[in-house]
């Protein structure tokens, strides 16, 4: 006597395996933090002094980590959150042009504001 299909041959296959990704959006943090690094290890070399132990130490790491990640420092700057861009402005110093918003300044193209009514 015949039997029927195996419940075996008509089970679904299990789909294959997936191959590992790339951490991208975790690299990507880890520049903008290296980025912040740099900044914040630049900003010392002014208190320091660049004839100082401290200073040369400071300006030779500086040199180092932007050899390796200065490429990188736009595409870095764009995925940093306003706020932080904004700390780092601050930490730039007076000595630093203050770059704008990349939003613009608030307001910005909105024209005049309406003439206020006069209560009648």
């Amino acid at each position: 006597m015949p039997t029927g299909p195996s419940p075996v041959a008509n089970a679904p296959g299990a789909a294959p395996m997936m191959t590992p990704q790339p951490p991208d959006g975790q690299t990507a943090n880890a520049k903008v933090d290296v980025l912040m690094g740099i900044k914040m290890l630049e900003r010392g070399i002014p208190a320091f002094g660049s004839t100082s132990k401290e200073g040369r130490a400071l300006m030779k790491a500086v040199l180092a980590l932007t050899k390796e990640f200065g490429a990188d420092e736009e595409k870095s700057e764009e995925l940093m959150p306003a706020e932080i861009r904004q700390l780092l402005q601050g930490l730039a110093g007076p000595g630093q042009p203050p770059t704008p918003p990349a939003g613009g300044p608030p307001g910005a193209g909105a024209g005049p504001p309406p003439p206020m009514q006069q209560p009648g």
